[in-house]
């Protein structure tokens, strides 16, 4: 019994020690920055690297362009041309390797009031990915959670402001973080039970 206690309490001190040390994603060549869920490490990610080329009509030329990939500490704002749903589901489309189409997509134009001079805004949502329009470009996060994310943005008037956001894709049903506890301790009693059994 001490060895499961020991288990389950190691697993805690873990999964603390990983939401202490998790840090604000900050938005390349900005003073921008983000958390997800109150800094929690692995709530979500943003693209960084890869490229975005528009051809024809300032749409995203997908034969040009190129992934990105998925990163915790830093965040790429992208041009991705003309300003529309279109657009911007393309774009992720080439930098994350999704196949989403326009219909997956939500958009709210709805930023502060003071954009341009408030210090903090909050996006709460359920969607997989979570596209915004900030200054002239865009960047892209994804939810990790599986469930309920909350965006707070720092600094976020001086990035030349935000005119809207796109919400993309449904969510999966999310697992409670104390299942994970629950399933080590399971496992540690199934050990415990085996081998006490072979003991004469």
């Amino acid at each position: 019994m001490k060895k499961l206690l020991s288990l389950v309490a190691a697993t805690a001190t873990i999964g603390i020690f990983a939401l202490a040390n998790a840090n604000p994603i900050s938005v390349n060549s900005t003073s921008t920055s983000f958390t997800c869920n109150l800094n929690a490490a692995g709530a979500c990610d943003a693209i960084i690297g890869g490229s975005i080329v528009t051809g024809a009509m300032n749409r995203v030329d997908v034969g040009l362009s190129s992934a990105g990939t998925l990163s915790s500490t830093n965040a790429d704002v992208y041009d991705i041309g003309a300003n529309n749903e279109e657009n911007e589901i393309t774009a992720l489309n080439v930098l994350a390797g999704t196949s989403f189409v326009v219909a997956d997509a939500d958009k709210t134009n709805s930023p502060p009031a003071d954009m341009g001079t408030t210090t903090q805004w909050t996006i709460d949502t359920l969607a997989a990915w979570v596209i915004i329009k900030i200054g002239a470009g865009h960047l892209f996060i994804e939810n990790d959670t599986g469930g309920a994310l909350s965006i707070v943005f720092s600094g976020i008037g001086t990035a030349g402001g935000v005119s809207h956001y796109t919400e993309v894709g449904g969510t999966v049903i999310p697992i409670p973080g104390a299942i994970w506890l629950m399933i080590a301790g399971l496992a540690g009693l199934g050990g415990l039970s085996t081998k006490s059994k072979k003991k004469p």
